[in-house]
């Protein structure tokens, strides 16, 4: 008991002696004039500058954008089979279609933790292209994101949605099924949708 106590002594001060104090001490009686400070590691500004880099680097890795084929979307959309997958096709010279990118990445917050997949599609064209990633960025949308490869034909993306326009919301079922199509303008809000998808993970 005695040596369990005077080891648990000694780590406690040489806790104390690392993180709690800052102070210089002498490294040896010899050289008294010679002092060692604790290491970097043990500074706060120098921890909180590495927790701030670290962060930093997260950040910027989560937002990703991957050009994509149709034939090659589908196969990872299937890939998803047993999770709700929602899937929001829109554009970033496309005000309307930008404004639910927010609620879209609400929702995926909310129900992630029960197998809800959220994926966007960019039809952006052209000089737009150079915009998407950056929207994106400015969001923190984290989800899996896509943009149309512009040599691919456009209408298996219109037939996958279920429309011609955007911005357009599908909901896939568990079964890889489609379980609700939307069509969203600025006079239809996003409640219908989370009405809608909240049925879909609660169903069994």
């Amino acid at each position: 008991m005695r040596t369990l106590a005077l080891c648990c002594i000694g780590f406690s001060l040489t806790l104390a002696g690392c993180c709690g104090s800052h102070e210089c001490s002498p490294k040896s009686e010899e050289k008294s004039s010679e002092t060692s400070c604790p290491s970097d590691c043990c500074s706060d500004v120098s921890r909180s500058a590495v927790l701030a880099k670290t962060q930093d680097a997260l950040e910027d890795a989560k937002v990703e954008l991957t050009t994509i084929k149709f034939d090659r979307f589908m196969k990872e959309v299937k890939a998803h089979t047993g999770k709700v997958v929602v899937l929001y096709q829109w554009a970033d010279n496309h005000a309307p279609s930008k404004k639910h990118l927010p609620e879209l990445i609400a929702v995926r917050k909310k129900y992630a933790p029960d197998g809800l997949v959220c994926i966007t599609v960019s039809s952006d064209l052209g000089a737009a292209r150079k915009n998407t990633l950056g929207c994106l960025q400015k969001l923190n949308c984290d989800l899996v994101n896509y943009i149309e490869d512009e040599n691919d034909t456009v209408e298996g993306w219109a037939e996958c949605f279920g429309c011609c326009g955007i911005p357009s919301i599908v909901i896939l079922g568990r079964d890889g099924k489609q379980a609700a199509t939307f069509t969203l303008t600025d006079t239809i809000d996003f409640a219908p949708v989370e009405k809608a998808l909240a049925k879909v993970m609660n169903a069994k």
